[in-house]
C-alpha cells in the first residue's frame, strides 16, 4: 500500500541539551549520554552542541498523549508518521493505512502470527457474534479467501447459541476473524498503541518496508529494544521512555544546506561520510 507523504519546507529547530522524553513539538535535543556514546556522536556533541557544522543524530519533539490511562493520540505512531513524512494526523494513519486494508484483504492479518496471539479472545458476546456474521463473515475478499462453503458452515455456527468448532480448518478461520475483530477494536480505542501491537501490521501492509529501530531509555541505561524486523535495508530510528516515543533523525550539513534524513540507508550515506566529524 502507498502512502501519502507532505512536502515540508519548515526552518529546522535549535537543538536543545535536555534528556529526558518528552520535549515539546516543534523542538529538537540531543540523544540521552548512553545512545550519543552507543551511535559515536559524543565527541561530535562536546564541539559542535548545535550541529553548526558537523552532522549527527537527534531527537524531535511530536504530539503526545496528555494522560497516563487514556490514549488519544499514540506516541508510536506520531513518531512513525513524523519519520515517513506521512501527510495526516496519527487517527487518519490508523484508519487509512492500517484498519482500511486489514479490513479490504485478510491476507495482510494472515501474515501477522504475532498479532493473532496478543488479540486473542476466548469468549464472544451475542454482540460479538452478530458483528463478525454482519461485518466480517459477508466481505467479499474472506469469502474469497476461505471459501463459501467454510464461511456458510462458519456463519452457522455462530447464530447457533451453543459455539461448537469441530473441524480444524474452521477453528483456524474462526481464530483469525475474531482476532482480527479484537485488533481492530483495539486500533479504535483510546488503548496505548505500543509498537509491538503495530510493527506486525505496518511489515504486513507497507510497500515501501522500513525497519524500526527503538532505543530505550530506563534511568541513565539504553538498550536497544527487540522488535519485529524485515528484509529491508531501509531503517529508522526512535527512543522510547515509559509511554512516551519520539523519533530520531540525522541532522546534515552539505554545502551550506541544513537538512534531515529521516530514513537511513547505505545509499543514503553514500553521499557524505556518517560519523565525519
Amino acid at each position: 500500500k502507498q502512502i501519502k507523504k507532505k512536502i515540508s519546507g519548515k526552518k529546522l529547530c535549535k537543538i536543545n541539551t535536555k534528556e529526558s522524553l518528552p520535549i515539546s513539538i516543534g523542538q529538537c535535543s540531543q540523544l540521552p549520554k548512553k545512545l550519543k556514546i552507543m551511535l559515536s556522536q559524543d565527541k561530535i556533541f562536546e564541539y559542535d552542541p548545535n550541529l553548526s557544522i558537523s552532522n549527527g543524530f537527534i531527537r524531535k519533539g511530536i504530539q503526545q498523549s496528555e494522560s497516563d490511562y487514556v490514549f488519544k493520540e499514540s506516541s508510536f505512531i506520531n513518531s512513525y508518521i513524523e519519520l515517513i513524512d506521512y501527510d495526516g494526523d496519527s487517527e487518519t494513519f490508523i484508519k487509512e493505512e492500517l484498519i482500511k486494508p486489514l479490513l479490504s484483504d485478510i491476507k495482510y492479518y494472515q501474515y501477522c502470527p504475532t498479532l493473532h496471539k496478543y488479540f486473542r479472545k476466548k469468549y464472544l458476546t451475542d454482540e460479538d457474534k452478530e458483528i463478525i456474521v454482519k461485518k466480517y463473515l459477508n466481505k467479499k475478499n474472506i469469502r474469497e479467501t476461505f471459501g463459501e462453503d467454510n464461511i456458510t458452515e462458519l456463519r452457522n455456527i455462530l447464530n447457533k447459541d451453543e459455539l461448537s468448532i469441530e473441524s480444524n480448518e474452521i477453528g483456524y478461520i474462526y481464530s483469525l476473524i475474531v482476532s482480527l475483530k479484537t485488533y481492530i477494536d483495539f486500533l479504535e480505542s483510546d488503548e496505548e498503541k505500543k509498537d509491538e501491537y503495530i510493527i506486525p501490521a505496518l511489515n504486513s501492509i507497507s510497500d515501501d518496508k522500513i525497519n524500526i529501530v527503538i532505543f530505550e531509555k530506563d534511568d541513565e541505561q539504553v538498550k536497544t529494544k527487540e522488535t519485529e524486523h524485515i528484509d529491508s535495508n531501509k531503517y529508522c530510528l526512535m527512543i522510547k521512555e515509559g509511554h512516551y516515543y519520539e523519533p530520531i533523525v540525522y541532522r546534515v550539513n552539505l554545502l551550506k544546506l541544513q537538512y534531515e534524513v529521516k530514513i537511513i540507508s547505505k545509499s543514503i550515506f553514500s553521499s557524505f561520510e556518517v560519523f565525519e566529524k
